[in-house]
This record gives structure tokens, C-alpha cells and sequence, in this order.
């Protein structure tokens, strides 16, 4: 189970510029003002997204209407390659652009009245801004997405400079979909020229700068389309009065007029309940699933006690399914949060997570000084679960580093924890662990001290299996040569 945003790491640009700060050391002293930049593009990206995705949880719960941006991408964000070396290596060009002015206008003429998203692929979170929110897509299974939110758009618009491969394919979705009657094709006007500007700068720079045609009316892909119309065609300062917009405006006013409101906190706690029901029944991607889209609801709706718990659940289930390096950073964001909310119980569990954590990483010194700190708040404010929990690992990374002292001392006050809580069961448990090590140790006095107490504690709590066990281990310390 990835990542869901590790494709905007794993995207050609961000990995040309990490190859760079290794073969150039002159542009190392870089690297830290590159990570800050990508952090601070992470923060707008998780913005924008959490954005467009409680636009579609509102149409998913209420039908409240909403209207689909659709754009060129090469218009965006360039990317060339330049013809490989004899190293075989490539390099990248890419330039940066903020909205069309299609965009702009589209952006204040909706504004207040209809909410609209876009979607974005890798290249433009690294290289372009946005006036609508967008849906963050990974290059592998975006059509999916895409076609959903064709589906159940209002209406669409698509900004068309180019017939490029990917807009060939959004028309295909549109086609399937039957919504070319609720499409608006807007195509440049005549004195855009930023296409071409934009392949002759990248082709001085030695790039390899493949040209799409130029859409006009008449391209055949239009044919099915009946709004298609140039840009200085539309009076997007009056879209009531245009041809292409007014029905669908109308009709977009009176059903979200209808709408009911929307309840997106009681939405994000039922997502993360039929998740937890998911996990508890093993089936893990749905879960995650479910437990993303309430992580991503609570971000945009500043729900932190809810944002918590997500952050909880989805830690855990990385964790269930073996991938500890995964769950570290939803574990350590939870714990700061905990802290600003002085969710002092979260606290301590989460900071055990942590150490449990590190244990599963094989960092057993982080582990110890993790899972030992948990103890001290746990304590105070643990469940007796989480403090067995707590100790009995800690006690399994004491003998991980082959510190006896350390494991003994662990079990002691797991031992202790139950007695001062007349938990005779667990303090029987405890008993037999500590029997169990100072036999092993070799300590076998100690070791039938404490198999004696445990025959007193299993008949207590009528245990007789452990009783049996207890009993059994007498009778070997008993004929043992190296009883003393």
C-alpha cells in the first residue's frame, strides 16, 4: 500500500533536479531552499485539493451542482526533454505559468454562484498556479477520476489551445459520458500566441519541442460538441446573456437551490467509522480509502480532534499491513497535535506507537527511549492495555539488545503495574515472564521463587493451565544440576 501523493515525488522534474544537486555540487547549497519550496508546495497542493475533494463529498451527499475546468496542459507547464547524451542522460526544461486568461475569467464570473474544480497532473503542482481548486491525480489512474467527475458535473468547460494527447483523451471521456451537450469548448483567440513562444524558447534551449495542431471549429474531434466558440467570442462578464452558458447556469441556480445543506464533519465521521469496520474486517485498501477521504475533509474543515483520530487510524493500518516506515510520519503529526490539544491520553499512546514503531523499523535505541517515555506518560493517563502494551515491548527490546537488567526491570513493572491494579491475571502473566527469564539467565532460585508465586496466583484466578506450566517448572528447577 503507497503513499497516495508519492507520485508528485516519484514525477520526472522533481527527480531531474535531485539528480542535479548529485552530479553538480555547485548547486548543492541549493538543496535546502529546493525541499523548503517543495514543502510550501505540498501545503498548497494539500489545500487545494482538500478544497475540490469537499466540493465532490457535498455533490456526493446533497447533489449540490458544480462545474468542471478542463485545460491544455502543455500550455501550463512545457516539459521537453533534450536527446540523451552519451551518458544517456536528458535534461528537462520546464517553465512555470499561472491561470489562462480563460481561467480568470471563468474564475470571476463563477465566483459566488457556482463552485468549480479542475484537476492537476504532477507537472503542474510543480509548475503552475490556479484560480480554481484542483483534484490532485496521480499518472496512473486519473482517467478513473476523471471520468467520475465528468459524470456528474453540472457543466464542463475545457480550455482548448491544443490538441494535445491528453485533451484528445478527455474529449473521448466526455464523448462516453454522453455530456458533449454540457460541454463549452473554449478555443484561443487569435492573437494567443503563448503556444508557440512557449516551443521556441524551449527549442533555442535544444529541447525537443513536439508541435500539436492548433485546434480550430472545424476539427472533427468538435464535431459531437455543440458549444465550441473562441474565447473573444465570450462575454464572460455577462455568461447570463451568452448562448453557450445561460441554460446551464440556470438550471445549475435552481438545483443548488434544492440542495440541502451540507454536514461535512458528520460526513468525515461516518467515512472514518465504515473505514475502522473495513480494517477490523482486513480489507485494507478500502479502508485506507475511506480513511483518506475523511483525513482530507477534516484538513479542509480544520477538524483537528477528528483530523487526530484519522491520523490514528491511518498509522495503525500501515502498521497492520507491515509498512512501519509508512505509518512514522501520520504517528508524529498525530502527536503534535495531540499536544496542541492536551489530549493527554492520545499523547501517551501515540508516543508508544512511535516506540513501537522504531522497534518494527529495527532501531532498537530509538525504540527503548520512545516506548520508556510513553511508560512515564501512560502512568497517568493510559488505558492498562496500552500500559501492557507500553512495557511488554519495551521488555522485548531490552532483550533485542541483550540488556537482562533492562528486560527484568520491564517485566518487574509490568508486574507491579497489575498488582497495584488487583489484576491477578496479569500479574500471573508478568509472573511466568519473569520465571521464565531468571530461568533462562540461569538465576534458578529466583526463577522458583517466582513459578511458586505463580502457583499461588494461577489457583487464585483458577488458571489451571498455567498452574500445570508453573508446576511443571518446579520440577525442573528442582532436579536441575545447577540449582543451587
Amino acid at each position: 500500500m503507497n503513499n497516495p501523493n508519492s507520485h508528485i515525488d516519484d514525477h520526472f522534474h522533481t527527480r531531474a533536479i535531485a539528480q542535479e544537486f548529485e552530479d553538480v555540487p555547485a548547486t548543492r547549497p541549493a538543496k535546502e531552499d529546493w525541499e523548503r519550496i517543495r514543502e510550501l508546495q505540498g501545503r498548497d497542493e494539500a489545500r487545494l485539493h482538500g478544497e475540490a475533494a469537499f466540493i465532490m463529498q457535498d455533490f456526493n451527499a446533497t447533489k449540490r451542482p458544480f462545474a468542471l475546468f478542463l485545460r491544455s496542459f502543455e500550455v501550463e507547464a512545457y516539459n521537453y526533454l533534450t536527446p540523451e547524451d552519451d551518458a544517456g542522460k536528458r535534461k528537462v526544461l520546464t517553465t512555470g505559468a499561472g491561470p489562462s486568461r480563460v481561467e480568470l475569467k471563468l474564475s470571476t464570473a463563477l465566483a459566488g454562484r457556482l463552485k468549480a474544480l479542475s484537476v492537476a497532473n504532477p507537472a503542474q503542482l510543480l509548475t503552475s498556479r490556479s484560480s480554481f481548486p484542483r483534484l490532485v491525480l496521480p499518472n496512473e489512474g486519473w482517467e478513473a477520476v476523471v471520468q467520475n467527475v465528468v459524470a456528474h458535473a453540472h457543466f464542463i468547460v475545457m480550455d482548448c489551445s491544443t490538441l494535445a494527447p491528453g485533451v484528445l483523451r478527455e474529449l473521448e471521456i466526455i464523448r462516453a459520458a454522453n455530456r458533449q451537450n454540457a460541454t463549452i469548448i473554449v478555443l484561443s483567440a487569435p492573437d494567443d500566441s503563448s503556444q508557440d513562444t512557449l516551443r521556441q524558447a524551449a527549442e533555442i534551449l535544444g529541447a525537443i519541442a513536439e508541435k500539436h495542431p492548433k485546434p480550430s471549429k472545424d476539427n472533427p474531434e468538435f464535431a459531437a460538441f455543440p458549444r465550441v466558440a473562441r474565447e473573444d467570442e465570450i462575454g464572460f462578464d455577462h455568461l447570463d446573456d451568452s448562448p453557450l452558458f445561460a441554460d446551464l447556469l440556470a438550471s445549475a441556480t435552481a438545483a443548488a437551490a434544492a440542495a440541502p445543506p451540507f454536514d461535512p464533519v458528520a460526513l468525515a465521521k461516518g467515512l472514518s467509522n465504515e473505514g475502522v469496520s473495513l480494517f477490523n474486517n482486513q480489507q485494507y485498501a478500502q479502508a485506507m480509502d475511506l480513511y483518506q477521504q475523511a483525513i482530507v475533509l477534516r484538513r479542509y474543515i480544520d477538524d483537528r480532534s477528528g483530523l487526530l483520530t484519522s491520523l490514528v487510524n491511518i498509522g495503525t493500518l500501515y502498521v497492520d499491513v507491515g509498512q512501519p516506515a509508512q505509518a512514522l510520519p501520520s504517528f508524529e503529526e498525530g502527536l503534535a497535535l495531540a499536544r496542541e490539544l492536551n489530549r493527554s491520553d492520545d499523547e501517551a499512546l501515540l508516543t508508544s506507537y512511535i516506540g513501537m514503531t522504531h522497534k518494527q523499523l529495527g532501531k532498537p535505541d530509538k525504540a527503548k527511549q520512545w516506548l520508556a517515555a510513553a511508560y512515564q506518560l501512560q502512568t497517568a493517563h493510559g488505558e492498562p492495555q496500552d500500559v501492557e502494551n507500553t512495557l511488554g515491548a519495551l521488555s522485548e527490546v531490552f532483550e533485542a539488545l541483550q540488556d537482562g537488567d533492562g528486560m527484568i526491570s520491564a517485566l518487574g513493572e509490568l508486574r507491579a503495574y497489575h498488582r497495584r491494579r488487583g489484576d491477578q491475571s496479569g500479574e500471573l502473566r508478568d509472573t511466568l515472564l519473569l520465571g521464565r527469564t531468571y530461568y533462562l539467565a540461569g538465576l534458578l532460585p529466583q526463577a522458583n521463587q517466582l513459578f511458586q508465586e505463580g502457583v499461588r496466583l494461577s489457583v487464585a484466578v483458577g488458571d489451571h493451565e498455567r498452574e500445570s506450566l508453573c508446576r511443571e517448572m518446579l520440577e525442573r528447577i528442582a532436579v536441575d544440576p545447577a540449582k543451587t
